[in-house]
């Protein structure tokens, strides 16, 4: 395989388009391109990205003049002169795709990269250098080696805060604007928002644990309600349940009515009329996805979310619930199975900028015990205790402090762990069993908000 054919794999509209984006935004295209000069084709191409380099680094304006500057003369006039550098400003019309299109440049590099130095090792074998053993080793090391450019994600420091102060610029004007502004994921439970500094991190894991019948589902889909209402695209993964099931519940949360009578279809005229407003409501949350296949893997499941995340704009990735996956491979123990589901979902989460809510049920002998869920009682916990950004539980207890029996039952959600803020706090709630939905406690009359107070505070023992 010759280095002719491998350097015919170019787009040089994608280089001059980079390169167009640059001299429109300055250093916010030039770091959301991440590209290094050696990756463009044309040595032209090179030459200015260099010089775009240097000028972002020493923290000048970045125009085809200063570029030019930057550019020794003799090279700048065998370019074809400041002229030529002239043309890339026009190559676009906006920065907006700057990624789009420093990834067709990435590839198109790493593609002749590949091309040239398998042609190498190939080119040994044919003259016998290397042979056997020896010949597939060197394969696997250039291809390991030229794999690594690819996944590399480092940024300078200075690259990071730019981009960090652009987004805290944005969110201080939308405030400004008086302009709705959501941290997180949104879990429609106010008082759990605020204990979570905003929301369900995206980017990153959240546990939620709790014994069977407690309302791990219940809390998730209520997640999944508020997100939805805001906008948000949803992906949830309903391993336990099918999605009837799951529609059942949404419709007897918005229509408040018992689900025990809606399974049964014991239903009054009223009820009936109270489901075709739940679901002329519900009917609109077309980026609200559902899937109930059974025993996925993670694999599976980051396959889905990929494939959906552009026209869903998914945002949050529901798994209910990790102990229901089937991980792929020979495993020694579960915990190590669930322990490589759940990293394998954390990565996913990292890369496509999700929130992940990854359900647990708890160790069955605490299922027999009268007390608030604590972190060893996660179920093949080996390794969701290190994945969670957050972890957190459902619980409701049926007694108050003395013994004495309490109907209904309380609720609470209690943030157990929380790596950039407040653990082992809880969230008092109102649980609806007549719906099966936990919702905003009420105080201070009915149909009010909570409010916050010292409740939010509160630590358990």
């Amino acid at each position: 395989m010759s280095q002719a054919r491998a350097d015919n794999i170019c787009d040089l509209d994608a280089e001059r388009s980079v390169l167009g984006a640059a001299f429109l935004s300055g250093a916010w295209a030039y770091d959301r391109a991440a590209l290094e000069p050696g990756e463009f084709y044309h040595i032209a191409h090179r030459e200015v990205w260099a010089a775009i380099g240097r000028l972002v680094t020493a923290k000048k304006p970045v125009d085809p003049v200063t570029a030019g500057d930057e550019i020794p003369q003799d090279r700048l006039a065998a370019m074809g002169g400041l002229s030529v550098i002239s043309d890339f400003v026009s190559a676009v019309p906006t920065a907006d795709n700057v990624e789009h299109y420093a990834a067709i440049v990435r590839r198109d590099a790493l593609t002749r990269r590949v091309i040239l130095e398998l042609a190498g090792v190939l080119a040994a074998g044919t003259n016998r250098t290397l042979e056997g053993e020896e010949l597939l080793g060197r394969a696997f090391e250039v291809v390991s080696n030229v794999g690594t450019r690819i996944t590399d994600g480092a940024v300078t420091m200075p690259q990071a805060l730019r981009r960090r102060f652009k987004q805290l610029g944005e969110l201080a004007d939308a405030q400004a604007r008086g302009d709705k502004v959501t941290i997180g994921i949104p879990t429609g439970l106010t008082e759990l928002d605020g204990a979570l500094g905003g929301g369900i991190p995206e980017g990153a894991t959240t546990i939620l644990g709790g014994r069977p019948s407690h309302g791990k589902s219940a809390a998730a889909r209520t997640f999944a309600d508020s997100a939805t209402e805001q906008g948000f695209g949803v992906h949830v993964f309903s391993l336990e349940d099918t999605a009837d099931a799951y529609v059942d519940r949404s419709l007897a949360d918005h229509a408040r009515i018992d689900l025990q009578s809606l399974k049964s279809a014991d239903l009054t005229r009223e009820n009936m009329a109270s489901l075709y407003a739940a679901a002329d409501r519900l009917n609109r949350r077309e980026q609200w996805l559902i899937d109930d296949r059974p025993g996925l893997s993670s694999a599976e499941i980051a396959m889905s979310v990929r494939r959906h995340r552009r026209d869903n704009k998914t945002r949050l990735v529901v798994v209910d619930y990790v102990q229901r996956m089937r991980e792929r491979g020979k495993w020694r123990t579960r915990d190590e199975e669930i322990g490589h589901a759940a990293t394998a979902l954390d990565d996913m989460a990292r890369r496509e900028g999700v929130a992940l809510v990854l359900l647990s049920q708890l160790n069955r002998g605490n299922a027999r015990e009268k007390r608030r869920p604590e972190m060893h009682d996660l179920r093949e916990s080996g390794n969701l205790e290190q994945v969670a950004k957050n972890v957190l539980f459902v619980y409701q207890h049926d007694e108050d402090d003395d013994g004495n029996p309490i109907d209904p039952p309380r609720g609470e959600i209690i943030v157990a762990k929380q790596k950039d803020g407040r653990r082992s706090v809880c969230v008092p709630l109102h649980w609806d069993a007549k719906t099966a939905t936990y919702r905003n406690l009420v105080r201070g009359g009915a149909g009010r908000m909570p409010q916050q107070d010292t409740d939010t505070d509160r630590r358990y023992p």
